[in-house]
């Protein structure tokens, strides 16, 4: 009915023609296609009647709008009242909520890719078991985020907020302002930036560990990073205080950049500056160019010499201090060119005497003495480097075999000295080894002597 008018004309329902692909992809050129051959007409009863093409009315009315099907840009805001599922892989640049409780606040994400299971953001219900998490570039977290299983960053991990996990390994850079727990192992292959609490109950092992402040234990032992010094303490009175002069362990011991070290509170007067009482086991002295034992002991060996007057047979020389034990002597006469053969006898812990065969007739003789502390004795030094011992023989022989306390690794030099009480006998020693010596006397003794000896395998000993 081409001649009735527009108002008069049938009402129809939805758009719907059978020769135009009403929801197809919209590129078709408007001048082309059948399409173009329909027109929908707009009028406005007693007043216009308009047309427009079926290509134009789906550009005015679809443009902008969400398509059903094929690709698409959406731009400008828009909100989702009811649930909306996504069945394919979705690229979401950012999702976010200004707001604590608005409207994503406590919502769940599900993805069926493999890329993730849940990331769960507010305050919303717990992870599932078994949930992992894997960020491939950089993530940045601004609260509190706790990881019920393994997380792992291939890339650099950034949290202003609490953080929490049982396995936590960063391949990149970790920055945690807040504090942090960990209760498996955690793995930084690069810098770690810690600046609140550090907390784990498994290892952590780092190329770079930065801390802003100190890393305690549970057993009350602590590191302190000052601006100045780093401390090392065990309890409240045992610590360790590095800074960029010194190295102090309990105010007690100082090393300075020079490697200089003091036991004191007192300025240095050397290397090793100690106050008060040291006890040490061994020491070596540099002597030329060779570093020699320095034995330790109370009772020091002493070597003097006594000037003699004229017109005694006998004297007594007392020695320069107390020993603890009757000490061991070796003496030699000297004289200008008078000789007079000579006996000690007597000898005690403070001095000794020297008899000679008749009077001595001027005031040029010298006896040198060196005394030493038998090796047996608790207070002895060098006891290895020195044997020196006494031996009591019986009256009626003119040769003895006197034994070393030890057997020496080399033959030793031996000196000698004979105690009596009246009887002067010239002697001589021979067939030294490593183990016993001969002594021989001029002949038989009539009375028991006591033999001094002091045996030694070095050319060089300290005596104390």
């Amino acid at each position: 009915m081409p001649n009735r008018r527009i108002s008069e004309l049938d009402a129809s329902g939805p758009l719907y023609f059978n020769d135009v692909p009403f929801n197809s992809i919209y590129t078709e050129n408007p001048s082309e296609g059948s399409s173009s051959d329909w027109f929908l007409m707009s009028a406005n009863p007693n007043v216009s009647n308009n047309k427009i093409s079926i290509p134009n009315f789906q550009r005015s009315v679809l443009t902008d709008a969400l398509y059903l099907n094929g690709s698409q840009t959406i731009s400008g805001h828009k909100t989702f009242k009811d649930k909306c599922y996504i069945t394919k892989r979705a690229n979401i640049h950012a999702i976010q909520d200004p707001s604590s409780d608005g409207s994503i606040s406590g919502k769940t994400f599900v993805g069926t890719t493999g890329l993730f299971e849940n990331v769960i953001a507010g305050t919303g219900d717990s992870a599932p078991e078994g949930c992992d998490l894997t960020i491939f570039e950089s993530a940045t977290f601004e609260g509190k985020l706790k990881i019920n299983n393994s997380l792992s960053f291939p890339g650099t991990f950034d949290a202003t907020g609490d953080f929490s996990a049982l396995n936590f390994t960063v391949v990149s850079g970790a920055q945690i302002i807040e504090s942090t727990s960990t209760t498996g192992d955690s793995s930084f292959s690069e810098n770690v930036y810690a600046f609140g609490d550090l907390n784990a109950s498994g290892q952590i092992s780092a190329n770079t560990l930065y801390v802003h402040q100190n890393i305690s234990s549970q057993n009350n032992q602590q590191i302190t990073f000052n601006d100045d010094s780093i401390q090392f303490s065990s309890g409240s009175s045992n610590y360790i205080d590095v800074t960029d002069d010194n190295i102090q362990i309990k105010d007690k011991i100082y090393v300075n950049n020079d490697n200089v070290i003091n036991l004191s509170n007192s300025t240095p007067s050397g290397m090793l500056h100690v106050d008060g009482t040291g006890y040490v086991q061994n020491i070596n002295a540099l002597s030329d160019t060779t570093y020699r034992p320095f034995f330790g002991g109370d009772d020091e060996s002493m070597v003097f010499k006594t000037q003699l007057r004229t017109g005694s047979r006998e004297y007594t020389i007392d020695l320069p201090k107390t020993f603890h034990t009757q000490p061991i002597l070796s003496t030699q006469l000297q004289h200008t060119g008078y000789i007079v053969p000579y006996i000690l006898s007597d000898v005690t812990q403070n001095d000794f005497k020297i008899k000679f065969g008749e009077d001595v007739n001027d005031n040029d003789f010298v006896i040198h003495t060196t005394a030493m502390a038998a090796s047996t004795g608790e207070l002895s030094t060098n006891k290895k480097g020195f044997q020196r011992f006494t031996t009591n023989i019986s009256a009626g022989s003119d040769t003895y075999t006197i034994s070393f306390p030890e057997e020496h690794n080399l033959k030793p030099m031996v000196n000698i000295d004979i105690e009596a009480q009246n009887e002067i006998v010239p002697h001589t020693i021979s067939g030294v080894s490593k183990t016993d010596y001969t002594l021989i006397l001029s002949a038989p003794s009539t009375e028991n002597y006591t033999v001094h000896t002091i045996s030694t395998e070095h050319e060089t000993q300290r005596i104390s």
